[in-house]
């Protein structure tokens, strides 16, 4: 969907709703938490950006969506002070009447973001971090809302972890998708069709970044019962079919236990529904090793 189309469709959400809303209370929160309370010079730490919803409102993946926008941060921090790349949890599909599709997050989830702290930061200092937040989140209305969260963490010569904000980082890592292929998974191209299998599904969903070739009929295809996803591509229009790839399997026997991220790793989701990012080449034809 175009911006206007989606402009006129979220201001006409607005207008059948907006009696029955009070505006004037959130319905989103958010607060800025670290897996550390304290970081020695030159470490990398994660913080997080908890967001906690209404029930029955979502927010927005940082994907594609025929509607809405995602979250957005304006980072402050000394300078030296280096803010990486948000890590996006796995969202789920959610469908609008008009067969609208958006990939959302419902309830709580957490955005993690590596900070790495410069080699020369002065031990008995503070850093101190700021994140200036809009976003959109909906429900029978869309509402703009903002906020802006604060951290200090101070400089010591060793690392000291949170227990509140380790156990929020940590939760927040469990739905993460792995970087790491799973080696039962096969893709090929057959003309603009590309297919993915994983062995043992029972089901596979694909949520396209914003920087993936465009999938045809994502509402329709971009969800499929079984082992194998078929996915109509437009190979002329992108590098990459990029994005998060999730897929449901018997659950397994047992999971062993993970450590916390108090040194900022994150552990792996043993859960039997897995995420992974992928990035699958247009011009390839077959993938043997990944």
């Amino acid at each position: 969907m175009g911006i206007v189309a989606a402009g006129a469709f979220l201001a006409g959400l607005a207008v059948a709703g907006m009696e029955q809303v009070d505006l004037d209370k959130p319905k989103a929160k958010v607060r800025l938490v670290s897996a550390v309370e304290s970081v020695p010079p030159g470490h990398e730490i994660y913080v997080g950006l908890d967001f906690t919803i209404e029930p029955g409102w979502h927010l927005y993946w940082d994907g594609q969506n025929d509607t809405g926008f995602a979250p957005a941060a304006a980072w402050s921090a000394p300078e030296g002070v280096r803010i990486g790349e948000v890590r996006w949890p796995t969202p789920k599909r959610y469908i609008s009447p008009g067969d609208i599709l958006d990939h959302v997050y419902e309830d709580q989830f957490t955005l993690i973001v590596p900070i790495r702290v410069p080699k020369d930061a002065e031990i008995g200092s503070t850093i101190e971090l700021t994140a200036d937040l809009e976003w959109l989140v909906c429900k029978d209305i869309c509402i703009p809302e903002f906020a802006e969260v604060s951290l200090s963490i101070p400089i010591t010569e060793r690392p000291a972890p949170s227990s509140s904000g380790g156990t929020t980082i940590a939760r927040g890592s469990r739905t993460l998708p792995s970087q790491k292929l799973p080696p039962e998974m096969r893709w090929a191209w057959r003309g603009d069709e590309l297919t993915i299998s994983v062995p043992n599904a029972s089901k596979i969903a694909f949520y396209p970044s914003r920087h993936s070739a465009p999938v045809g009929g994502l509402l329709e295809f971009g969800e499929q019962k079984g082992s194998t996803l078929s996915l109509p591509i437009d190979r002329s229009r992108g590098d990459e079919v990029a994005g998060i790839l999730q897929y449901w399997t018997a659950p397994a026997p047992s999971a062993t236990p993970t450590p916390g991220p108090a040194s900022g790793r994150i552990p792996p989701n043993p859960s039997a529904t897995q995420s992974v990012a992928i990035r699958i080449p247009t011009s390839d034809s077959i993938n043997a090793d990944k």
